[in-house]
C-alpha cells in the first residue's frame, strides 16, 4: 500500500518513531510537510504536487481549522485519512470544536477519523463516523530510564489553563513549598522527568492522560485528577495501581499525605506505572497499529452519492 501523508510543519514534538513504525506497517510512506500557506489552499497544493492515481490513501495531520474551510474539496477524494492527534485536549474545546469536527465529518461519511482520545471516538461513531483511537505514545529516546537518582520528591507541573487550576496549581506550592516546578511542556524535559519520584499534575477537568503516560513511562509515580472514567478506563489505569487519581483538593492532599508515609507503596504504583506504558505506549507500536488503522477497508464515496441521489439531495 502507498500512502501520502501531509504533516503541519509547525509540529514540535518529534514523532520520528512513531512514524517509523507506520512506515513499517505499511511500507510505503511518502511524508510532506506543509506550511500554512499550502495547508490553507489544499486545492491547489494537490494540482499542483500530487498525483491521486499513486497513492491508495491519503493520510492528513494538518491544522483543522484551516482544513474545515475547504471541505467542498474534500467530497471528491476518496480513501482520505484525517489524523487528529490532540483533539479535544483540553477542556475548553469539549463543546465548541466537537461541533465543528462534527460539521464537518458528517459532511464526508467516507472518511475515516484517527483520534488521540477515546471520549471524542466514541462521540465520532455514535454520530455514525468511520473513527478509531490511536493514543499519544511516548519516544524511547526520551524516556528510557537510566539509573538516575530521584533527588527531586516532588514536582508539579504548571499547564494550567484556567483560574481554577491555576489555583490549585498555587495551593499545592504554598503547602509544599520544597515542590520543584516543571515549567515547560513534558516532552520537553525528560532530564527532570527522571530524577522526579512524584510528579503532580494540577489540571482538574482537562479531560486528558497522555501527558501523565508519558510521566509514567519516565518512571516517575503520577497523581493527576481523575479526568474521566470511560478515558482512564480505555487507556487502562487504575487508581493506587499505576496511577493515583484525585477527584478534589481534599483527596489529593489526603492521598499525597498517605503516600509520603508510604515509600514503598510510591514505588510499587511507579513501577507499574512505568511497566504499563511500555508495553501499550511507545510510539513505534502505536505507529505500527495507526498503520494497521489506514490499510483497513474503507467506505466508498458512491455509496453515499447513491443514495443522496436517490433521495434528492444536494451536495
Amino acid at each position: 500500500m502507498k500512502v501520502l501523508l501531509l504533516v503541519d510543519d509547525r509540529l514540535d514534538f518529534p514523532l520520528g518513531e512513531f512514524y517509523q513504525g507506520l512506515h513499517k506497517q505499511i511500507g510505503s510512506v511518502d511524508i510532506r510537510r506543509l506550511n500554512l500557506g499550502e495547508q490553507s489552499f489544499v486545492k491547489n497544493y494537490f494540482a499542483a504536487h500530487v498525483d491521486l492515481n499513486k497513492f491508495d490513501r491519503i493520510l492528513m495531520q494538518l491544522d483543522f481549522g484551516l482544513l474545515s474551510k475547504q471541505v467542498n474539496f474534500f467530497k471528491d477524494i476518496e480513501y482520505v485519512v484525517f489524523f487528529h492527534n490532540n483533539a479535544f485536549s483540553g477542556e475548553q474545546h469539549q463543546v465548541g470544536d466537537s461541533k465543528q469536527y462534527l460539521k464537518f465529518y458528517r459532511r464526508l461519511p467516507w472518511a475515516r477519523i484517527i483520534t488521540s482520545n477515546y471520549t471524542v471516538m466514541q462521540t465520532f461513531h455514535d454520530n455514525g463516523l468511520d473513527v478509531e483511537c490511536i493514543p499519544r505514545g511516548y519516544h524511547s529516546c526520551y524516556c528510557s530510564v537510566n539509573h538516575v537518582e530521584r533527588d527531586i520528591p516532588l514536582l508539579v507541573s504548571a499547564a494550567v489553563e484556567n483560574p481554577i487550576q491555576q489555583a490549585f496549581f498555587q495551593e499545592i506550592l504554598k503547602a509544599f513549598p520544597e515542590a520543584q516546578v516543571l515549567d515547560s511542556r513534558i516532552e520537553h524535559d525528560e532530564q527532570l522527568l527522571r530524577r522526579a519520584n512524584i510528579i503532580v499534575f494540577p489540571d482538574i477537568g482537562r479531560g486528558y492522560y497522555q501527558d501523565k503516560i508519558f510521566a509514567a513511562a519516565a518512571g516517575c509515580m503520577v497523581i493527576c485528577p481523575h479526568q474521566s472514567a470511560y478515558e482512564a478506563k480505555c487507556l487502562g489505569l487504575a487508581d493506587m495501581q499505576n496511577i493515583v487519581l484525585f477527584d478534589d483538593d481534599k483527596q489529593f492532599f489526603d492521598k499525597l499525605t498517605f503516600l509520603n508515609q508510604k515509600p514503598e507503596l510510591v514505588a510499587h504504583v511507579s513501577t507499574n506505572g512505568q511497566v504499563y506504558a511500555e508495553k501499550h505506549f511507545q510510539a513505534f507500536e502505536l505507529g505500527c497499529r495507526a498503520g494497521r488503522v489506514v490499510e483497513a477497508p474503507m467506505r466508498r464515496i458512491r455509496d453515499y452519492r447513491l443514495g443522496l441521489s436517490v433521495f434528492g439531495m444536494r451536495w
